[in-house]
């Protein structure tokens, strides 16, 4: 009896297996194919998650500017949002050093202001020397400048920018940015460099001190920086010159000279209220930049621990609170002439604020810096083979430039010959 039972149990289990299989055969078969099979678009696997630690140097403005605080104020918020980042400030007193601490790969990224990424980029204004040229340089984020100007003791009689024709004027040649800021303010009056005498100094926080010992009578100055506020409680004090946003001929002086200022009202600083404000000007600063060929999840990693850490850092601080936007950095992705960071690119992409003219915009420009960087290898080969002077190859290199849009140099701030004093220590 067992056995037969077993032999019926043995048929029921091959009969079910026979009917399973005609099943299969009943359905049309797939194509034989080696190659894998198409996911849905949504389920592509994004790359690996980055881990959010690890050590990192970002070169920055010196101590006492107002980039240093903000940096600083930023680098606080990151380190509460993402205890394991530790991200270290290498300040320097220059753009340029700034920019070749950078070049160099002592910094991943480095913090600078106006247009020095452009200069950069097109190898002009301080950098078309044989030492430097076209760089490819890109951008991470950008903040806006709270306010800046010329700043004058408060009891120097100076109260309008047409004041300074035949005065000192401090002059910072080694960051191309703030010598453009000083060229601007003067042609707000319709005034130029050499309707002043030049006091060259060797960093913002110098034109500072010349200032406060009498050494020049206006300095470019960031008016939430800490010698803002210094000078402000000096025994001379600190009038901060004004940009009227409806002088339509002094803005278009400006903008003669350097398109990507804007009027700021601004309602705090040295001396400065929302009851008391200032018509100052602004541009982005700080903003981060780094070599595109810096490592792609190294950029993404500082970029999402700047945005994710927002929360932290813009409690500590009121103005960076109010302005320092996602909306304005994407504003001025599209309006600064260089290319995004690919590791921002996919930060920005991650959070889906990235869009098909942003990504159009980033192949154009990276497709520009190649072409320099061939015309550059080119234009050194017939300056050596023509024997041009190292004095006149900066010409030399301008002839040679492609320009349009936004790589055009400042008409006036091409960098001169200084008069007056110098400090440099």
């Amino acid at each position: 009896m067992k056995k037969s039972l077993s032999l019926v149990l043995a048929l029921c289990l091959v009969c079910s297996l026979l009917a399973g299989c005609a099943e299969q055969s009943s359905q049309p078969s797939a194509p034989a194919s080696s190659d894998p099979p198409v996911q849905n678009s949504q389920e592509q696997p994004g790359p690996p998650a980055v881990e959010m630690k690890g050590d990192m140097i970002v070169g920055t403005h010196e101590v006492g500017t107002g980039g240093y605080t903000n940096v600083a104020i930023q680098i606080e918020g990151i380190s509460e949002q993402f205890p394991d980042l530790k991200i270290r400030a290498l300040p320097s007193g220059t753009e340029t050093t700034r920019a070749y601490y950078a070049r160099l790969g002592e910094a991943v990224a480095f913090v600078t202001g106006g247009a020095t990424p452009l200069y950069l980029q097109e190898g002009i204004n301080g950098y078309d020397t044989m030492e430097w040229g076209p760089q490819a340089v890109t951008s991470l984020a950008y903040f806006p400048h709270n306010g800046y100007t010329f700043g004058v003791r408060g009891n120097s009689g100076i109260n309008e920018v047409a004041d300074l024709k035949g005065k000192t004027v401090a002059i910072t040649p080694s960051s191309p940015s703030t010598y453009t800021n000083v060229v601007t303010f003067l042609a707000y009056a319709g005034l130029t460099l050499d309707d002043v005498t030049l006091y060259e100094v060797g960093s913002s926080a110098l034109g500072y001190e010349a200032l406060a010992d009498g050494r020049v009578d206006a300095c470019f100055y960031n008016v939430t920086s800490a010698k803002a506020y210094e000078q402000e409680s000096s025994g001379d004090g600190v009038r901060w010159l004004e940009f009227d946003p409806d002088n339509a001929e002094g803005w278009e002086n400006i903008h003669a000279v350097s398109s990507i200022e804007i009027p700021k009202k601004t309602v705090n600083g040295a001396g400065i209220t929302a009851d008391a404000p200032k018509n100052l000007m602004s541009s982005p600063y700080p903003q981060y930049c780094a070599w595109a060929s810096v490592d792609e999840d190294t950029i993404y990693k500082l970029t999402k621990a700047i945005w994710d850490s927002r929360d932290k850092w813009a409690a500590k601080d009121e103005g960076m609170n109010r302005e320092f936007t996602l909306e304005y950095n994407l504003s001025m992705m599209s309006n600064t002439g260089t290319p995004v960071h690919p590791g921002a690119v996919r930060y920005y992409k991650e959070i889906g604020v990235w869009n098909d003219e942003l990504e159009q915009m980033n192949s154009e420009l990276f497709a520009r810096q190649d072409e320099l960087a061939k015309l550059w290898q080119d234009t050194v080969a017939a300056a050596q083979e023509q024997k041009i002077a190292s004095n006149d190859f900066s010409a030399f290199w301008m002839e040679a430039r492609p320009s349009g849009g936004f790589c055009e140099p400042p008409k006036s701030a091409n960098m001169t010959p200084l008069q007056g004093g110098s400090l440099n220590e």
